[in-house]
C-alpha cells in the first residue's frame, strides 16, 4: 500500500476559478459557503480529482492508460486542508481512500490497460 499527500491552496483555487470559469460562491466567498451549511469555502471536486490524479500518476504503470476514473466525495475539502491518501493496488486497479483530520473525504478508484 502506498501513501501519497495533497493539498489545497487558496492559489489551487483561484487558479483552477480561471481556467474552468466556475466561480461558484462556495468556492469564492466565505460567506456564501456559509449560507450553504459550509464551514468555509470549498475546493472545487474536479481540482481534487486532478490533484489525486497528478499523485498517483507514478503508481500506474508505465505503458497504460487510464480507461475509467470514479471518486466520490464524502465531505468538503477546506481551503488550506491536506489529505492523506492510501492507495492499494489490486489488478489493474488502484483503489483510493483519502483521510483529513481523520474524517473520510474521499474514495474511489482508476482503473487501467497496458498499451
Amino acid at each position: 500500500m502506498k501513501t501519497y499527500t495533497i493539498f489545497v491552496s487558496e492559489e489551487d483555487i483561484n487558479n483552477y476559478a480561471k481556467v474552468s470559469s466556475d466561480y461558484n460562491p462556495i468556492h469564492m466567498n466565505r460567506e456564501e459557503a456559509k449560507k450553504y451549511g459550509f464551514k468555509d469555502r470549498i475546493g472545487h471536486g474536479m481540482l481534487s480529482m486532478g490533484k489525486v490524479m497528478a499523485s498517483l500518476s507514478s503508481s500506474i504503470p508505465k505503458r497504460s492508460y487510464v480507461k475509467q476514473y470514479n471518486m466520490t466525495f464524502l465531505s468538503p475539502l477546506y481551503i488550506g486542508q491536506s489529505i492523506s491518501l492510501t492507495v492499494e493496488e489490486k489488478g489493474e486497479t488502484l483503489h483510493v481512500k483519502g483521510v483529513c483530520e481523520g474524517e473520510n473525504i474521499v474514495k474511489g478508484k482508476i482503473s487501467f490497460s497496458s498499451l
